[in-house]
């Protein structure tokens, strides 16, 4: 699907498209004490999100690759998402994925929806050592995924943006339209965002389409 000048939907993954943040019970359930010392500093802004992922992952073994992809194959989704994807594809909006988490489990998730995906840009990890190791290939100290860069990088007629952390914060800055809950809705708040709050992916469905912008996709 030809992208430019068309609306472009970017979503985060983690407490978004799923119920929970599932990256953050990966570390939880499988190197809680680590996650204990580390997660609640990140959330403190003690230390930024990229070192905290960074030091986060290199904890993890490799050989609970598949232990984690099903862990996280087997949360559930927030409800109204396969509703709002068929809705997006109808009226040619993209759908992009743009997430901080582990790309070979967020791929497995999303497989049956594939199709109604235009992209995914996660975060990639070396799997050849005992130790999982983040692949980051850019120099910003604070994130782990650039998610801005993503938006800036996909030419748009409108830049609809749904999102619920901090991993979406500089994503949210580059929206003409935000979708928040959580944290980002707060933060969207306290920088005089304008945002719409949704509870699932219906609420969002409802709002969109009462907009006239998804007719400029068709």
């Amino acid at each position: 699907m030809p992208l430019q000048n068309k609306p472009i939907v970017f979503c985060d993954f983690d407490g978004t498209i799923t119920q929970q943040d599932t990256f953050f019970r990966v570390f939880q359930t499988f190197i809680p004490d680590v996650a204990a010392t580390i997660c609640p500093a990140i959330g403190r802004g003690d230390i930024s999100l990229r070192v905290g992922l960074e030091q986060l992952i290199s904890h993890l073994r490799t050989a609970d690759v598949e232990r984690i992809t099903a862990l996280i194959s087997a949360q559930p989704l927030r409800p109204g998402f396969e509703a709002f994807l068929e809705y997006l594809s109808t009226n040619k909006i993209a759908f992009i994925v743009v997430s901080s988490g582990l790309r070979f489990a967020i791929e497995k998730r999303l497989a049956p929806y594939r199709p109604l995906i235009h992209s995914i840009h996660a975060l990639d990890v070396d799997l050849s050592s005992p130790f999982m190791r983040a692949v980051i290939s850019h120099n910003d100290a604070g994130e782990a995924v650039k998610k801005a860069d993503v938006l800036i990088r996909h030419p748009a007629s409108t830049r609809i943006v749904i999102g619920d952390s901090i991993s979406d914060y500089t994503m949210a800055m580059q929206a003409d339209y935000l979708f928040a809950r959580d944290r980002l809705f707060d933060f969207a708040i306290r920088n005089d965002l304008t945002a719409e709050y949704f509870d699932d992916f219906y609420d969002i469905l409802q709002k969109l389409s009462s907009m006239t912008f998804h007719v400029a996709g068709k």
